[in-house]
């Protein structure tokens, strides 16, 4: 028939540290309540002298910005992409400005700072994140020079009530000078019920009344639940502790039962075995 051949394939097998998801209370916000379309689960809004501005909002549903967030450290992370003739002016080719951003936050509990981080050649010199789109930095017909990733990342966030920061910013390039003061909050909104995820898109699996996560989806079963989607009754409930020892009970009922009726057969069918033979021998006494 000709040569046999013979093919090997090796099967690794290995846990994902990430499953189950975690959830944390920490950052937890619940389903989202207001009549909004923004699709972020947080909210930035950018007070200054120009007036107000949403900021956290990717109104333009990620075809130029994305939100990525980190369940066990609470954090957010804000990618926004800029290019045009304007920068490839103020920032002409060869030259990196000077960039500096700080806040402050004097709120109880005391909040952790956001920072701001520009990569002024985005093209070929940004982090790597998968909620990074390479097709961001893909130009049509018109080319341009320079494509600035702007990262914004929130940590250890406090989501019960909005945070607020004064935030000061310096910029310097050749053909451009910003100084600017500004106040900037940030506030939990939350994705609609049945959604997780940065872009609030990820189907969520928590069944039988559980929560949710907005940033991994991870379920916080209700007492009587357990399981990845609270889809197996907890036996250590008590409401089904109780259910199992009344099934016992029942059980040993039942076999108890049993027992006593078939112990009372027995004695009977004893007890009319040896009547019949003592009619059996008066009968045969009197023969005699």
């Amino acid at each position: 028939i000709g040569d046999k051949k013979e093919i090997k394939i090796k099967i690794s097998v290995a846990d994902d540290p990430n499953y189950p998801p975690f959830f944390n209370p920490r950052c937890y916000i619940p389903p989202r309540t207001r009549n909004t379309t923004d699709i972020w689960p947080l909210m930035g809004t950018l007070h200054s002298l120009l007036g107000y501005q949403a900021l956290f909002t990717d109104r333009k549903r990620g075809s130029r910005s994305a939100m990525a967030l980190d369940n066990d450290r609470c954090e957010a992370k804000v990618y926004f992409i800029k290019k045009g003739d304007d920068w490839d002016y103020y920032i002409p080719v060869g030259t990196t400005p000077t960039f500096s951003f700080g806040c402050t936050n004097d709120q109880t509990p005391r909040r952790a700072t956001p920072t701001l981080k520009p990569y002024w050649n985005a093209s070929y010199d940004r982090p790597e994140d998968s909620a990074i789109n390479p097709l961001w930095f893909v130009d049509g017909k018109k080319k341009h020079r320079r494509h600035i990733l702007t990262e914004i990342r929130l940590k250890d966030m406090i989501t019960e009530s909005p945070s607020v920061y004064e935030c000061t910013m310096d910029l310097q390039a050749p053909n451009i000078g910003i100084k600017a003061s500004m106040k900037f909050s940030v506030e939990a909104i939350g994705c609609h019920d049945g959604f997780y995820g940065g872009n609030c898109s990820e189907a969520c699996v928590c069944q039988n009344g559980g929560s949710c996560h907005p940033f991994n989806g991870a379920c916080k079963c209700p007492d009587e639940w357990t399981g990845r989607a609270c889809d197996i009754k907890s036996a250590l409930h008590p409401h089904n502790l109780h259910r199992k020892r009344a099934a016992i009970y029942m059980y040993a009922g039942a076999a108890l039962g049993g027992i006593v009726l078939i112990a009372a057969v027995t004695i009977v069918v004893v007890y009319v075995i040896k009547r019949r033979a003592r009619n059996i021998r008066y009968v045969s006494d009197a023969l005699v």
